[in-house]
């Protein structure tokens, strides 16, 4: 069974002079469409468009991690603010995958923000 929580990436297109143009996702310049064989599942028409274009799209856990073992970290396009990072990085499974080398690569992408330490006033 897949989790229903899904992580938003930033996967499909980056907006340049207005347009929306599909982001590459490996050395051989395939989108995220090839790569995963979902060429016929194409939403690119429905992120681009009125009245909420945006520049990314949720897939599930298991569907980063085939990403990741497809291209690597270094070519996977990760929206971390978008994203529930904690979550990814509890879970072990997702969809029969084993999610340790999408949590690596999570890890590396989307680092914790650093936190100022609060003291208390001294009253």
């Amino acid at each position: 069974e897949t989790s229903s929580v899904t992580m938003i990436k930033q996967w499909y297109q980056r907006r340049v002079r207005g347009k929306c143009q599909e982001l590459s996702w490996s050395d051989k310049k395939q989108t995220f469409w090839q790569i995963t064989g979902q060429e016929q599942w194409n939403w690119k028409t429905k992120v681009c468009s009125e009245p909420n274009p945006g520049d990314s799209w949720c897939i599930c856990m298991w569907a980063t991690a085939n990403l990741i073992d497809k291209v690597g970290c270094k070519n996977v396009h990760i929206n971390c603010a978008a994203t529930d990072v904690p979550y990814l990085l509890g879970a072990e499974k997702d969809g029969g995958w084993n999610l340790a080398d999408a949590r690596e690569c999570i890890k590396e992408k989307c680092p914790e923000p650093k936190t100022e330490e609060v003291k208390p006033s001294n009253l």
